[in-house]
């Protein structure tokens, strides 16, 4: 198994069958298949000896931030773009917008997203996206992650 940074996969919603007509699949849940396909990779490439059981518990202890966890990087008197403390060890964050794990409040299909970018007053840095929209992700490490919203 060979893998790389452009892997991807391509996906239908249906089949077709040797008569010509199309079967539409039913509906599975996205996030247990997500899970199987994860587990099955990382065994294969252990299989292969290519990663060990160390490697895959620190794969696995990556995760999404919540909300307030990036929130909390921000500098409020910051007044240019990124607006985090000069201190920060974060290189090319620019002024983009990040991915949480906290949904919008009566939307499953959004997740809030905050954004780096010198835009007064800082809550204006919070936004949403669609789960299937294009947006960065700033993984964080470690705790529960569990959010209050």
């Amino acid at each position: 198994m060979r893998s790389g940074p452009n892997d991807h996969a391509d996906a239908s919603d249906g089949l077709f069958v040797a008569n010509g007509w199309f079967y539409v699949l039913p509906t599975i849940d996205l996030k247990k298949l997500e899970g199987l396909f994860r587990h099955q990779a990382l065994q294969g490439l252990l299989r292969e000896g290519n990663i060990d059981d160390a490697l895959i518990k620190k794969l696995l202890g990556w995760r999404l931030p919540t909300l307030q966890e990036l929130l909390s990087l921000i500098d409020p008197t910051a007044q240019v773009s990124p607006i985090l403390p000069a201190s920060a060890p974060f290189t090319n964050v620019g002024a983009d917008c990040f991915w949480t794990a906290t949904k919008v409040s009566g939307d499953a299909g959004q997740v809030r997203t905050v954004c780096f970018n010198f835009q007064p007053p800082v809550t204006s840095n919070v936004g949403a996206a669609a789960v299937a929209a294009t947006v960065r992700l700033w993984c964080a490490r470690g705790g529960s992650g569990l959010d209050a919203q």
